[in-house]
């Protein structure tokens, strides 16, 4: 697809008492008036000769203050494949983990990655950094994503679906 934007998410994954915790942030509206005060998961537009697992690295610190490394097998979706049509969203997830995204009512397009993450400091919580696309940042308990899903943008509702069947079942 031409005039997509290069992009990678931060997936940081981090286990408290035994449960496992995911970071989000709440969409601010620099870049998408539309979706502001929706959950995303911190990421970013990759830049030249960057790869995902560096943007997504980059992406949280930037957005969330968290320093976090990319874990061995960092591709989450790798041979996960799907497409979602809807009046919200086209998404494609593609067996090698690219996942295309078009918004029919914005028309913005992106084309990217998830990259789990596990945070350097398992205890540092996240804080609000200036001038980036995410308030609010924090750790929520992973078996709540259903729940909070509808909460989502629809782009990182793709993402949670694929974390609810690929990944969340193998850390509950």
């Amino acid at each position: 697809m031409s005039g997509e934007r290069k992009i990678a998410w931060g997936g940081v994954l981090r286990e408290v008492n035994n449960k496992w915790q995911i970071l989000v942030a709440e969409r601010a509206t620099k870049s998408d008036p539309l979706r502001k005060g929706e959950f995303v998961y911190p990421g970013g537009e990759k830049r030249l000769l960057e790869s995902h697992q560096r943007t997504a690295e980059r992406c949280v610190l930037e957005e969330t203050g968290i320093k976090a490394k990319a874990e061995q097998s960092s591709n989450i979706f790798q041979g996960y494949e799907f497409k979602v049509r809807n009046s919200k969203i086209r998404a494609t997830v593609e067996a090698n983990g690219k996942i295309h995204i078009k918004y029919p009512d914005s028309g913005n397009k992106y084309v990217g990655k998830l990259v789990r993450l596990a945070p350097l400091d398992a205890n540092q919580e996240p804080t609000a950094q200036p001038n980036t696309e995410a308030n609010n940042p924090m750790y929520v308990p992973m078996k709540s994503l259903p729940q909070l899903k509808e909460m989502f943008t629809p782009a990182c509702q793709i993402l949670t679906t694929i974390l609810e069947d690929y990944h969340l079942k193998a850390l509950l």
